[in-house]
């Protein structure tokens, strides 16, 4: 259960990471380079959690109609799979060419 949490409480600090410069910087294009950091994190935890929410309901849909709505998972749990892996493989890399591209202070 801590593997599919952790996504979404390193997606939460970095934006509490990138909230504190934020609000610091009276650069508007720096606020909106912080602005752009975050809201990448928040749409990730809300797509994440569609995602989670939505595996939930086919387990419990399969206890009701049947374990043949369990093949629905074939689907969610693969995309799970590559939300965590973009998570924890590419946006590092993205994050830190964004950074080091625009001067911001992370």
């Amino acid at each position: 259960m801590n593997m599919l949490l952790q996504p979404v409480f390193d997606a939460i600090a970095e934006v509490k990471q990138c909230l504190g410069p934020y609000k610091q910087t009276d650069a508007k294009q720096k606020k909106t380079k912080y602005a752009s950091l975050m809201m990448f994190n928040l749409l990730f935890i809300l797509l994440y959690a569609i995602l989670i929410l939505y595996s939930l309901y086919y387990i419990i849909m399969a206890f009701i109609h049947g374990f043949y709505v369990l093949f629905g998972l074939c689907v969610t749990l693969p995309m799970i799979g590559v939300f965590i892996l973009l998570r924890r493989k590419v946006y590092p890399r993205f994050k830190q060419e964004y950074v080091k591209g625009h001067d911001l202070d992370l």
